[in-house]
């Protein structure tokens, strides 16, 4: 599955991970139509 690294609510990183392993770094699972440099805040993804 795809999972974002984020940094300031702005997704710096796209990671394929397991769920654990993700859930321990801190991981956000991202939706197909998002990428680097959208903002992820408050449990919702915005386009940049």
């Amino acid at each position: 599955m795809r999972y974002a690294v984020i940094q300031d609510e702005v997704c710096v990183n796209i990671v394929v991970a397991g769920e654990t392993f993700a859930a321990e770094m801190g991981f956000v699972e991202i939706p197909d139509a998002y990428g680097i440099g959208d903002i992820y805040r408050d449990g919702s993804w915005q386009k940049a």
